[in-house]
């Protein structure tokens, strides 16, 4: 009978730590529809960046990390025209961007409010952004 209460302690701790380690961080790192729109405020701030242009369509949001440290990832596209007004208004120009394997341009934005900061990756042919900001 003590092999048996043994065994059951065992499975239920080895199911608590699956839940902690497993089950909690992956929603963890899952964006709901009604933090959307905090999250990209959010990121914007961190990144000292003006609001999103006015027809940005934003085609992913994602976080990553723990309760240590946390990555906001948007990705959004817009209109040639307003992805460059909205790029001269964040002065991203300003140093000079790197450019990425893929033909991308690559502009490393410094930290706001206790961020890190991060980079803005930048496809003017195809009017795409992804805007990836930590704090830690």
């Amino acid at each position: 009978m003590k092999i048996i209460k043994r065994a059951v302690l065992v499975l239920f701790i080895v199911f608590l730590l699956s839940l902690g380690l497993v089950v909690i961080p992956y929603f963890a790192n899952m964006v709901m529809p009604w933090q959307r729109a905090e999250i990209i405020e959010t990121a914007l701030t961190w990144g000292g960046l003006k609001e999103l242009p006015a027809n940005a369509e934003v085609i992913s949001v994602e976080t990553k990390g723990s309760v240590f440290s946390r990555e906001f990832i948007i990705e959004f596209e817009c209109e040639r025209q307003s992805l460059e007004n909205w790029m001269d208004e964040n002065g991203l120009d300003n140093p000079v961007p790197t450019e990425t394997e893929d033909g991308l341009r690559m502009y490393h934005v410094a930290g706001h409010e206790g961020a890190i900061g991060g980079k803005v990756l930048v496809d003017l042919d195809k009017g795409k952004v992804v805007i990836d900001m930590s704090w830690s």
